[in-house]
């Protein structure tokens, strides 16, 4: 059975891309501020977090999932 309701995360500013690495452990959310990078768990908690003036448009993962990259613009 499931554990309930899911857990919102929340972000600096509004989502634009969502990316889950290929391990399954790291949600990354490009968003009109920069990035932000999440743990995913029964309590997501945000690892990482880079500004960016332009925005993030696209997020993608290696395949060992040790690093991301993104693409800006406005």
């Amino acid at each position: 059975g499931g554990s309930g309701a899911p857990t919102p995360i929340k972000t600096d500013a509004q989502g634009q891309r969502l990316s889950v690495s290929p391990d399954g452990t790291l949600l990354a959310v490009g968003t009109a501020a920069g990035l932000e990078v999440f743990r995913l768990g029964p309590r997501p908690t945000r690892v990482f977090s880079s500004r960016d003036a332009d925005g993030v448009n696209d997020v993608a993962w290696s395949p060992d999932s040790s690093r991301s990259q993104t693409a800006g613009g406005s």
